[in-house]
């Protein structure tokens, strides 16, 4: 479970947060280039890539980030030994049962699974590959799991994927355990394609799959992207067996098989799931050793909060779920509870402008907002003193060898109300005072209604008046896809397809729904087309850092400050932890009190 203040609130967030403005107009200020593009020509395509071949998908050992990363300052509590979470792999001991619990129920088929955030599917499935968190690094990596290695063409389109040869099915009908090949890989990709797939915008950039042999899978683009994999396999984009989706009629529904580390005992909609060891599981912890650890997993559905923290202070629950900071105080005080931070957040949400229209297609305006708000202040009131680190519109790490100051951030991220209402006043708001009505779904998380009246407060001091109401969640939420929304919204977080041209495609295509600001500039398009091009260290650092220049100097969103997570588990519990961008592995986890030396 991520423990943050006053709630959870992951990458994996699709909400938004949608505000409808009247305002007053202004002539409209030439928007400036924040710097210039890097000019290169069409950049060379990469060089044939070959990831070699991994016996097993070993987790490093994590390392602390260091004086730059903004630990939580909240000395004096149990928040004093939180600590990254670092592969825990000697004195192993096998057997027991782990118990974690979920507020999430959401359909077994990964073709429908808006969401991808239950823990089901990662008990039982897998992908061809999968991510994995690097040390002393915010943004994670692909590493081999069903392909044991692949291959990528010089012109960026051709992936060819070496399977890993005696990887069986998991020992249930009608699958019962005969061996993954290259025709699944191709059927569950091509039902990713199909129309009513979630991900079919993904996967539509395929335009051939073949399998010469049966451990072998080419993939061929439309289009060249260097980082394909990272986008057609950065979520839950599972392998599947053709025989369990026949059976279920198209659909899986109460019943899934996979190559993973647990096979499905019981699953009841909105009551949880049970799971038991796979007895066949291929892989192998760093160590050589038999996975997973624990003979089973029991998974309860809990949304209420209290009776989370309650099961998990009476031994029901090793990790707890739906908690917040104050629960995590209140439990250490009483119990041994061991506590893991998962390092700086990848990005966080902010106020975007519909720049089409006056006032927010004149820079000052944007900029007066960006100054408006006390970020220092605003971070310590929504997350908690030092328990937050600063929005970025990309992970510093793209730009920069260490975490970014706020002096660092750009003149028009500081707080200066004078200047800002210098801008206001320029741009034609008398005494540079403005009007905002906002609205509000009536089922927001706490954490964004905390973001939301904290900025409210803080505005009013500088005499915007932001006033709140409520709006049905599904009428509101069609604002965001459809792009409609008449001055303001909450941009969309990042989730774990951390690359630069996800951030790219995500933030600055034109077409692009997360492109929240409607930015629609040349340099920028010819930019993140480049990016698709190249692997190139030099290069990608070059285009972040326009990017990065570009959002800030325009103030294109008020990044808001982002919460730093934590994880609580139950003192008899072993590696088992998050780490930024990449979700825990929950093949892994050891019982300190299991019964046995060896599986």
């Amino acid at each position: 479970m991520v423990i943050k203040r006053p709630t959870a609130m992951t990458a994996l967030f699709v909400g938004v947060f949608v505000v409808a403005m009247a305002c007053g107009g202004g002539e409209k200020s030439p928007e400036p280039h924040a710097t210039k593009a890097p000019a290169t020509a069409s950049p060379a395509a990469p060089a044939p890539t070959t990831v070699a071949t991994i016996a097993a998908v070993a987790r490093p050992a994590a390392k602390d980030l260091g004086p730059g990363f903004p630990l939580p300052r909240a000395t004096g509590t149990v928040l004093d030994s939180a600590i990254l979470g670092n592969a825990e792999e000697e004195n192993v001991r096998y057997g027991g049962t782990f118990r974690i619990a979920t507020q999430f129920s959401d359909p077994l088929d990964p073709k429908i699974n808006q969401n991808s955030i239950s823990p089901d599917g990662t008990f039982i499935y897998e992908k061809l590959v999968n991510w994995i968190a690097k040390p002393n690094e915010v943004i994670p990596d692909l590493a081999p799991e069903l392909a044991e290695s692949w291959q990528v063409s010089s012109d960026a389109k051709t992936f060819t994927f070496k399977l890993r040869r005696g990887v069986k099915w998991q020992n249930v009908a009608p699958v019962n355990g005969r061996e993954l090949v290259a025709d699944d890989v191709i059927f569950s990709i091509k039902r990713y394609q199909e129309k009513d797939s979630i991900r079919a915008f993904s996967f539509a950039n395929i335009n051939a799959l073949e399998a010469p042999d049966k451990y072998t899978v080419i993939m061929r683009l439309k289009e060249p992207n260097a980082f394909a994999l990272h986008e057609l396999f950065g979520n839950y984009e599972y392998i599947v067996a053709p025989e369990l989706v026949a059976e279920g009629g198209g659909i899986l529904t109460t019943k899934a098989i996979g190559t993973g580390a647990f096979i499905l005992k019981k699953f009841g909609y909105r009551q949880g799931a049970s799971y038991v060891r796979n007895p066949d599981y291929w892989n192998k912890d760093s160590k050589g050793r038999t996975l997973p650890y624990v003979d089973a997993v029991e998974v309860p559905f809990i949304q209420d909060r209290a009776t989370n923290v309650g099961a998990f202070r009476t031994g029901q629950l090793d990790v707890p779920t739906n908690t917040i900071l104050e629960d995590v105080l209140q439990v250490g005080k009483s119990m041994r509870i061991r506590i893991f931070h998962t390092g700086p957040p990848i990005g966080s949400n902010g106020l975007s402008f519909n720049t089409n229209k006056a006032p927010w297609n004149d820079v000052r305006v944007r900029r007066a907002f960006n100054m408006l708000l006390d970020k220092d202040k605003f971070g310590d009131i929504a997350w908690g003193t030092g328990l937050w680190a600063y929005g970025t519109p990309l992970p510093w790490s793209f730009v920069s060898d260490e975490p970014f100051s706020l002096d660092k951030l750009g003149p028009y991220s500081r707080y200066n109300p004078t200047e800002a209402k210098k801008l206001l006043i320029e741009a034609g708001f008398p005494d540079g005072k403005m009007k905002i009505p906002g609205a509000m779904p009536t089922s927001t998380t706490v954490s964004h209604f905390t973001m939301a009246i904290t900025a409210q407060a803080m505005l009013k001091k500088e005499g915007v008046e932001f006033e709140l109401r409520s709006m049905d969640f599904a009428a509101y939420n069609s604002f965001w896809f459809q792009r409609n929304y008449d001055d303001i919204m909450m941009t969309h977080p990042p989730n774990v397809q951390a690359n630069l041209n996800w951030f790219g495609q995500f933030r600055f295509n034109p077409d692009g729904v997360s492109n929240t600001s409607f930015i629609r500039d040349p340099e920028v398009i010819r930019v993140i087309q480049e990016i698709r091009l190249t692997t190139d260290p030099i290069k990608l650092r070059g285009y972040a850092k326009f990017l990065w220049d570009f959002d800030t100097n325009g103030s294109w969103v008020v990044w808001w400050p982002a919460s730093v997570s934590f994880t609580m588990a139950s003192d008899r519990t072993r590696n088992y932890s998050r780490r930024a961008g990449a979700a825990p592995q929950l093949r892994e986890p050891w019982l300190a009190d299991g019964p046995r030396t060896s599986p």
